[in-house]
């Protein structure tokens, strides 16, 4: 029942997750019809403005204000039902008051440093169904990881964040919960948090990095002159940032087309990599194709890494609120009255 601009606040391709992860409800037959009523002329028909983004902020406050009454009442209750891990199912209240604003975590710590690989390859292979077949040009991996930790209060909280390729223009950023396994260590939990809005994602990165998150990332068309420059830049930037906490594996840009022909290129400067990879994109006219996107993807992560290193050097105050944002905001949990997910109840 959501209208176009309402659900452009989650996103340009929004799903249900992107705004509330309930799974199932729990309500008494016969409030179902009346509250579905209640509801939808809240949010969606005595609207406040048409097409106006500060109406439709809004009308998602004052939804997500409805749902949470509800829940606290206990007539009507959303689920997120996740697979548990080791030990015992836990039932977690997000979202019921205001904001989780009144929330104070501290002591943020990256302890498995940021790693993405930069290496292009000509011919990457992968097994499907008991056959090598040839994927084509391809980075070695298409994806940003790293592990953290945070305090709540008295409480650590440990997670694995992974950031890899959803689309020309976005990242899927999606951290999972690190969880006593039953032999006694730490494992990765089963189930994802879910992944942070692209919105949000955007916001995120503009707040740490100081750049846009697709700035001088070419959606459509070729790299200009310009875009090429603020790329090595970029890369530059991160490289020289290599020995940090945040990042300390060194970059290593290279290009591995073909030996046997010459086109087999290793430890390049940044303006080298940038250059070659520029001119294999250009070979591209449609840039939703696998390269250009994965080209487009690796530019954007170089960014993502840029806001953890410019966090970490500001203070750690600073890293540890990136940490935990990132980590709250794919769980859909408010810190602030300015974020927009609904309330649920997680059993996992």
């Amino acid at each position: 029942s959501l209208t176009k601009d309402q659900k452009k606040l989650y996103g340009s391709n929004p799903k249900k997750d992107s705004w509330n992860p309930m799974d199932v409800y729990i309500v008494k037959k016969r409030d179902e019809g009346g509250i579905k009523q209640e509801i939808t002329e809240s949010c969606c028909m005595n609207r406040v403005g048409e097409d106006v983004e500060a109406a439709a902020i809004m009308e998602m406050q004052s939804l997500n204000q409805y749902l949470a009454y509800y829940a606290n009442t206990h007539k009507l209750v959303g689920i997120s039902l996740k697979e548990t891990d080791f030990g015992e199912p836990k039932i977690t209240e997000n979202n019921l008051k205001d904001s989780f604003d009144h929330i104070h975590h501290s002591c943020g710590m990256i302890y498995k440093a940021l790693n993405m690989n930069m290496t292009v390859l000509g011919s990457k292979t992968k097994m499907v169904k008991g056959q090598l077949v040839d994927k084509g040009m391809d980075f070695e991996t298409n994806s940003l990881t790293y592990e953290a930790t945070f305090n709540i209060g008295n409480y650590k909280k440990s997670y694995k964040y992974e950031s890899k390729i959803s689309s020309v223009e976005n990242h899927a950023t999606e951290p999972r919960d690190r969880v006593k396994g039953a032999g006694g260590g730490y494992t990765n939990a089963k189930a994802r948090n879910g992944a942070v809005p692209a919105p949000k994602m955007a916001k995120i990165v503009k707040e740490y990095s100081g750049q846009e998150i697709n700035a001088n990332i070419p959606l459509k068309g070729n790299f200009s002159d310009q875009d090429k420059r603020a790329m090595v830049k970029l890369l530059e930037s991160i490289k020289k940032g290599g020995t940090t906490t945040a990042v300390q594996k060194p970059f290593d840009f290279n290009i591995h087309l073909d030996k046997r022909s010459g086109k087999y290129f290793s430890r390049l400067s940044a303006k080298e990599y940038v250059d070659k990879l520029v001119e294999l994109d250009n070979d591209f006219q449609n840039k939703t194709d696998k390269f250009p996107k994965a080209l487009r993807s690796k530019f954007r992560a170089a960014r993502y890494i840029l806001m953890f290193q410019k966090a970490e050097k500001e203070s750690e105050n600073r890293l540890s609120n990136l940490i935990a944002e990132l980590y709250f905001a794919s769980s859909k949990i408010n810190m602030s009255k300015d974020d927009l997910s609904g309330p649920f109840i997680k059993i996992q």
